[in-house]
This record gives structure tokens, sequence and C-alpha cells, in this order.
């Protein structure tokens, strides 16, 4: 290790020179330009160099600031660091040799402050801070090992926030749902007796045409009339305990938390679930919205901690995949968000709904069916 207290500048440049493969300079502040135009002669000579700087406004804004265009306009790689401060200043010359200290390379830390920079040639020291490159440059991809194809950084906030928007889409129209689920629960509920006289007497009047037409959608409609008449007597208890459950709003914190951290896991518009495991994936998410209407806490456990011991459906891990992929899987995320917002915007615009969300409409609304209904008894018998 060699230090130097004096003239820098020219210490760095002469260090620069002797590149034949590659630069990696890491540096808080850049405002030399003769440091820069090196930089572009390297990269002009066909050696592979990557600029890392602070996304600071003394880089970028100043009347001192340097134009960096020309710089990647002949390949070389400049990457700016928004998420925290960057304060290193270092420089790797083909792997092989280090320049570090307390100097940014810009007019003061080479001519006013009192500033240091060491030459390193420690193998060891130097894979250290070749990691320490490699965590500032991880995010982003390069062709060819010389040109910067895409941010993969910004691309993956893009999908993480696409991610977090579908979880809370996903759980708004499942709420959604389940508020027209209420709606038919309370109808039920009102006009359970009604129903099963009006459904009994239509029963009568298809089974009769039926047996007197012997045709195929007599029968059907016939057959659905049953259909329909033992579901609603048989659903008397369980809408009765949904409705009692939907005024509970702990048993509703709680199961609104499980289901949304389940649907992650098996939703089989999830964009992480491949074409041979969506039918899967359909069977699971069925079993788990229904739970969910029905307010079946220990269901919906059940199925999250299937999903979570192995059963679990996707992959969302895609540190992996290049540029171009991440881009093709933000775009079915976003036809996915679409997709969500538009059934609720259908659903919310349903009357069913705004009546589940004014008592007292809702009253008025019943009054007005018990009357309809009465009428149509008189006129079925």
């Amino acid at each position: 290790m060699t230090p130097h207290f004096k003239n820098l500048k020219k210490v760095l440049l002469s260090e620069i020179e002797t590149a034949e493969k590659s630069l990696f300079v890491a540096v808080a502040w850049f405002t030399d330009q003769d440091i820069l135009n090196l930089l572009i002669a390297k990269r002009k000579q066909g050696l592979k160099v990557v600029l890392v700087i602070s996304n600071d406004d003394n880089n970028f804004i100043r009347t001192y600031s340097l134009n960096f265009e020309t710089f990647k306009e002949v390949g070389g790689v400049m990457l700016v660091v928004e998420k925290a401060f960057m304060h290193h200043k270092f420089s790797i010359i083909d792997e092989q040799t280090l320049i570090t200290g307390t100097a940014n390379y810009t007019y003061n830390g080479f001519y006013k402050n009192s500033e240091n920079l060491m030459v390193i040639t420690d193998p060891s020291t130097i894979s250290e801070f070749l990691n320490e490159f490699k965590a500032l440059t991880e995010f982003y991809e390069f062709e060819n090992g010389l040109v910067l194809t895409n941010d993969k950084l910004k691309l993956e906030i893009e999908i993480k926030w696409a991610i977090g928007q579908i979880d809370f889409l996903e759980q708004d129209l499942a709420q959604a749902e389940k508020a027209l689920e209420l709606y038919e629960i309370k109808y039920r509920m009102r006009f359970r007796s009604l129903i099963l006289e009006i459904l009994h007497l239509q029963t009568m009047a298809l089974q009769k045409q039926a047996v007197l037409t012997d045709k195929k959608e007599d029968k059907l409609r016939y057959e659905a009339a049953q259909k329909n008449y033992q579901h609603i007597t048989e659903t008397e208890t369980n809408d009765k305990a949904i409705e009692s459950q939907s005024k509970d709003s702990n048993i509703q914190k709680t199961i609104k938390e499980l289901f949304r951290e389940a649907v992650k896991l098996c939703h089989p518009d999830n964009a992480f679930i491949s074409e041979n495991q969506k039918d899967k994936a359909q069977q699971i998410f069925i079993k788990l919205k229904a739970a969910f209407t029905n307010n079946n806490i220990k269901e919906v456990e059940s199925i999250l901690e299937n999903l979570k011991s192995g059963v679990a459906l996707g992959n969302t891990d895609y540190d992996g995949m290049n540029s171009e992929s991440l881009l093709e899987l933000l775009g079915k995320l976003k036809v996915r968000i679409q997709s969500l917002a538009d059934q609720i915007y259908s659903i919310k615009n349903d009357k069913r709904y705004l009546l589940i969300l004014d008592e007292n409409a809702l009253n008025i609304h019943f009054s007005e069916q018990e009357e309809l209904l009465g009428e149509r008894l008189r006129n079925l018998q």
C-alpha cells in the first residue's frame, strides 16, 4: 500500500492510464473533466468502464457539473445510486489495483481540502472492494459486459409496487363480492317463507309442464327449480351464522389478514404461476374464496398453512430474471391490475352493493321487494 497526500489528481490519472481491461469507479462527487475524459478514452480503447456516483445536485445541476452523455454514448456504464447516499471514493483497475482514500474527484478534493489517496495491490483487500462494487451494481444488467441495457432496480421496484397493488385489489374485490353475498343472505333471511312458497308453486307447475310436454328443456327447468328450493331450505342455519359474524369486527379483521396472505400464494391469475399449475391454483382459490365468504376462519387458516408448508404455487423470486423477462412480467401484472379494477368498479356500481352500505335504503328496498314477492305469490296461487 502506497499513501499519497499531494498531487492527488496526477496520481489518479497515472494509475487509470495503466488500465488495460476494466475500470470500476465509485465516487460520491465527480466533477473533474480530465478524469472523465480519460475514462472516455479508455472506453474507446475497448475497456469495460463502469462509473457509480451519487444522486446529488453537485453531480448534475451545478454550473461545474459534468455532461456525462459522451461517456454513455461510447458505451460507458453510468449508474446513479438513489436509495441511500453513496459516499465511497474508490477506483479498481483491471481488478488488480485499488485507489481509495478521502478525496472526491472534484476541484476541492484534489486542490483545496486536506485529502489522501492510497494505491493498494493486496488481493484480499481488492476482493472486498470488488464485492462492494458488485453490491452497488447488482440491480443492473450489462450487455456484453459493456452497455447498460435496463435499470433493473427501477423495474423491480415497479414490480413490487404492482404486486402490492394486486394484493390490495384482490382483497378489495373479495370484500366487494362478499358484500353482494351478504345482500343475498339478508334477502333470503327476510323472505325465506315467501320464497319457499313461490318456489314450491313454481316447482309444481314446472313438474306438470315437464310431464305434459316430455321435453328435455322442461325437465331441466324442473330439476333446476327443485335444486333452488333445496338450496333455500338448507342455507337457513348457515345464513344466520354468516350474517351474525359479518357484524363481528374482530372476526372480519382476522379473516381479511389471513385471506390476503393466502391469495398471494394461490391466485390462478398470479403472473408467477405457470400454466400447468393454474388448474390446481383455481381449485385452491375457489375453496379459499368460499371460506372467506362464509367467514370460516379455521378453513382459511388451514388453506394458508398448507400453502406455506409447500403447496404454495408460483415463484415470487425474480432476482435471476433479465430485464426483458422483468418487463414482460410487469406487463402481465399491469393487465391483472386493470382486470381487478374493472371487476371492482362493476361490483361497486351494483345496486345490491350500494344497498348493503346503506341500512335505511336497504330496508326501503326490502319493503318494495316484499310487495313484489307477495304479488308474485298471489299470481302463482
